[in-house]
This record gives structure tokens, sequence and C-alpha cells, in this order.
């Protein structure tokens, strides 16, 4: 049980660093990046949880793309700021980590 939730919190670490990343990269304003990153990381780690109790990747990306959704119209709606600010930077890592997938 800890070794999973170690798990989750490396996942939700290293997925916050991207999330960033990309925030940055679409000219976030730095108050928002915090937020950003908390999608980020609970997006990705989310979808790692629904890995682990054998639900299709497909059906787990969804899943957690709905749930960053649903996250960051609470965060828009908080800050008066459009959700796709916080969304699309979110979001991309767990698409960045698919194309090693594709053959």
């Amino acid at each position: 049980m800890l070794s999973f939730l170690n798990l989750l919190l490396h996942d939700a670490f290293f997925s916050a660093i991207p999330a960033v990343g990309f925030a940055m990269v679409f000219n976030v304003p730095k108050r928002y990046l915090v937020y950003c990153a908390i999608a980020g990381a609970i997006g990705h780690s989310s979808r790692t949880l629904l890995l682990q109790f054998s639900m299709p990747i497909e059906w787990a990306t969804f899943v957690a793309a709905a749930l960053v959704g649903l996250i960051t119209i609470r965060f828009a709606k908080r800050h008066l700021a459009p959700p796709l600010m916080y969304a699309v930077a979110a979001i991309i890592p767990m698409v960045l980590e698919l194309t090693h997938l594709i053959p």
C-alpha cells in the first residue's frame, strides 16, 4: 500500500513539472501556474490510479481528462479566467506520454 501511494505521489510530482512548463510556453500568468500544476498532477495521477485498477488506457485517459476539465472549470470560476488556460497545460503531459505507445 505504501509503495502504491509512493507511486501516485511520484507521478503527481513529475507530471506537475511539464504542466507548468507548457503553461509557461502558453504565457499563463505566474499567479496561475500553481493551479496548472495541481490540475496536471491530479489528472495524471488519476489516470495512473485507473490504470492500476486494470482500466484500458484509452478510458483511463478519457476519465482523467474529464476530471481535469471539471477541476479547471472550478479554478476558472474562482479566478474569473478562461478554463482552457489551465486545462491545456494540464492535459498535454498525458497526451505526450501516450505518443511512445504508438507503433
